[in-house]
């Protein structure tokens, strides 16, 4: 038993901390070498001198802040490539380009006009566009030249269609242009009333169906 009490004894050593003389308490255990108080502090203090990389190392502090003037030796690509300026008048012809797809496809369909009226009907010297017969349709459409190859000029809203009796034709001269009303070959007259027209800038080209004198699909 004697024996025994000694071994335990021998396991049981207790080890003093390393700061003994300081804190004046044992190590936790024997293989440690500080006390639980003493351990705590050390890792505090390692962790504190280890902290400085949260705020960028001092040896390399510039890292901290970037590089407020960039590489001097590519300094441009901070103000965009001198050499690729285009790409912002790419990006205002793509939309030029758009907003004029746009417009093409505001109507799937043409009205095939004379020139001489077509002009009057673009410089808003008429709105009404005279012709033999009732229409339905109404909102915006294409304004197509007559005999001239496939080609819209301008676009207008047909927001009316109105019957007009050849004794009060004269009096709407201002309206349809047309001076004589002997030139009317319609047996019923209808003005087909338009507006906001306007001429496109270019006109489009589009394949005229044979045989379509009045409406065409574009």
């Amino acid at each position: 038993m004697a024996m025994k009490a000694m071994k335990a004894m021998k396991v049981l050593k207790v080890k003093k901390c390393q700061n003994f003389r300081r804190c004046g308490w044992n190590a936790k255990s024997s293989r440690a070498k500080f006390c639980l108080s003493c351990f705590k502090e050390n890792a505090a203090v390692k962790a504190r001198s280890g902290s400085g990389n949260s705020h960028g190392n001092p040896g390399n502090a510039g890292n901290s802040q970037g590089n407020p003037q960039g590489n001097p030796g590519n300094a441009g690509n901070s103000q965009g490539n001198p050499d690729n300026g285009g790409n912002t008048i790419t990006g205002r012809e793509k939309r030029s380009a758009g907003r004029r797809s746009g417009i093409k496809r505001c109507a799937k369909i043409a009205l095939v006009v004379k020139k001489h009226w077509l002009d009057k009907i673009l410089t808003g010297e008429k709105d009404w566009e005279i012709r033999g017969c009732a229409t339905a349709r109404r909102g915006w459409i294409h304004l197509a030249e007559s005999r001239a190859g496939g080609i819209l000029v301008g676009r207008a809203r047909l927001v009316d269609c109105i019957r007009v009796p050849k004794a009060t034709f004269k009096r709407h001269v201002r309206r349809h242009c047309v001076t004589n009303a002997a030139d009317v070959p319609y047996k019923s007259i209808f003005a087909w009333a338009f507006e906001d027209a306007e001429r496109f800038a270019e006109p489009f080209d589009y394949e005229h169906s044979p045989g379509a004198v009045i409406w065409v699909k574009v």
